[in-house]
């Protein structure tokens, strides 16, 4: 990821995206034993400019960058 970007996000299993929503679950150590490094593989591909902006909130965000402007 550090090629792409100098920041990771948090990708969670599915057993533990329940308590990383949990609003009562406040100890530090165990909401960072949630966060493990990501054991599969991961596609990248360019992602459509229009997810730079908030106020853009539309299927057309899920578009690749080619198309979008043609």
């Amino acid at each position: 990821m550090a090629q792409l970007h100098d920041r990771m996000p948090a990708i969670l299993t599915p057993e533990a995206l329940d308590a990383w929503l949990d609003p009562d679950l406040e100890d530090p150590a165990r909401l960072a034993a949630l966060l493990r490094p990501y054991e599969g593989s991961l596609a990248v591909r360019e992602a459509n400019r229009l997810v730079n902006s908030p106020r853009n909130d539309s299927p057309a965000c899920l578009a690749g960058e080619q198309g979008m402007f043609d």
